[in-house]
């Protein structure tokens, strides 16, 4: 049996005007590197505003230039997590934005100069100052996950509400046109619409709508891409969008009794994609069943220009999915996750992204003997995979990350580095994984 510990990484966001998200790692495993060096960061260039900065077990970073993060572009953003060891030397500082964070887990230390450094050596958030020379070392705190008693649904939950486009139809007798913030555009047939007790339905009513085409929004809510047959098994699916409708009257559902119809902008169709109705299974895990409705290829008017699109009928309301089967004729393994203690399904769940399907999620949907795991085996030897845990700690995000290419002997997998991080950088972060 194959055990993999976490790849020693500091992962560091790289967020500019015009520029894509980039992560960044300490390129030494171990011993001593410094801050000031472009080098030790495998971008080629120093930490900025914005970035998400993880100094991992067994390494160390000298802070032998003072650091100012306190403003411009971004700067509210940075994140540090310490679980090796900062370095000051003497007089340093380190002066971030007062929305910033610094985060220290056990066996994570700050140390002062070898000099002692009084109160020369900071770290400044805000006006507040974090730590100082004259404090001595700081070490971190353990991270005690059984303190939290936080289900991490909430942050799903939340998520679901942050992404969650809302529009209202006036005079919907009429019918209309609504169109996304994104790519998708809906028609409402006029007179389509009844109450729940066959009443034509009158007036405006509202609309609301989730389009997920990137992974860190199938991940962020835990949505993955997983097919139920008919037996009972499941299979891996490559989704070219998943998609939440519901139209509602006084917050009541309404009837289309002529399907409302849905168009979704591609760039390059897929013929093998068709319709998959969204599941639930008794722990509300979602899982995905083939939908009676057809999948269409169609050009367009999208705001007056011509557009390729996936068409299809929604006459009732909830999750869509537009997928195609994964058919990989490798063989399969069953893995399982190995995280610290006091993670479980209470507060954590662990999924699984595909490096050469952008699309593709899987989910470890069950916990058994502290570790995560699945009963269905679908991940193919050879394929390069990302493990990543997402878990509620203090009621934000915490997330660890283990990239790897599955072997015929990968069975347990172990995540050790685990980051607090904000929904706007863990977005990031997923999206470029």
């Amino acid at each position: 049996m194959k055990k993999l510990t976490t790849k020693t990484i500091a992962l560091l966001l790289f967020i500019t005007l015009g520029l894509d998200t980039l992560a960044a790692e300490i390129i030494s495993n171990s011993g001593e590197v410094s801050w000031s060096s472009a080098n030790s960061w495998n971008l080629g260039r120093l930490p900025l505003c914005g970035d998400v900065i993880i100094i991992p077990k067994n390494s160390t970073v000298l802070v032998n230039n003072s650091v100012n993060f306190s403003s411009g572009d971004f700067c509210e953003r940075t994140q540090i997590t310490v679980w090796g060891k900062m370095q000051f030397t003497s007089g340093k500082k380190v002066t971030l934005h007062e929305k910033a964070t610094v985060s220290v887990f056990s066996p994570g230390e700050i140390h002062p100069s070898k000099n002692g450094g009084g109160n020369s050596e900071t770290i400044e958030i805000g006006k507040t100052i974090f730590w100082k020379a004259g404090d001595g070392t700081l070490k971190g705190k353990a991270l005690d996950m059984a303190q939290q008693g936080a289900s991490v649904k909430r942050l799903f939950d939340d998520e679901f509400e942050r992404v969650m486009q809302r529009f209202t139809l006036e005079n919907s007798e009429l019918g209309g046109t609504i169109y996304s913030n994104g790519k998708v555009k809906i028609v409402i047939a006029p007179n389509s619409l009844k109450t729940q007790l066959g009443q034509p339905v009158t007036g405006s009513v509202n609309i609301e709508l989730i389009e997920m085409q990137k992974r860190s929004g199938m991940l962020m809510m835990n949505k993955p891409t997983i097919a139920q047959k008919i037996d009972g098994s499941k299979t891996q699916l490559i989704t070219g969008g998943e998609f939440y409708l519901r139209i509602s009257q006084n917050n009541s559902d309404v009837v289309a009794e002529t399907p409302v119809k849905l168009a979704v902008i591609v760039e390059t169709p897929d013929d093998r994609m068709s319709l998959f109705d969204g599941v639930f299974d008794t722990q509300n895990n979602l899982a995905w069943t083939g939908s009676k409705d057809d999948l269409s290829i169609e050009n367009i008017d999208f705001k007056g220009n011509l557009k390729t699109a996936y068409t299809f009928p929604a006459e009732t309301w909830g999750w869509i999915n537009i997928d195609r089967f994964m058919n990989d004729p490798r063989e399969k393994k069953k893995l399982s996750v190995k995280l610290p203690a006091g993670f479980s399904a209470l507060n954590t769940v662990v999924l699984i992204a595909f490096k050469e399907e952008g699309n593709s999620i899987s989910q470890l949907d069950m916990f058994e003997n502290g570790r995560f795991t699945e009963h269905y085996g679908l991940i193919p030897v050879g394929s390069e995979i990302h493990v990543i845990s997402l878990s509620n700690y203090n009621g934000g995000w915490l997330y660890g990350i283990q990239s790897l290419t599955v072997a015929v002997d990968t069975e347990v997998i172990t995540i050790e580095t685990l980051t607090p991080v904000s929904t706007f950088n863990l977005t990031e972060i997923l999206n470029e994984l």
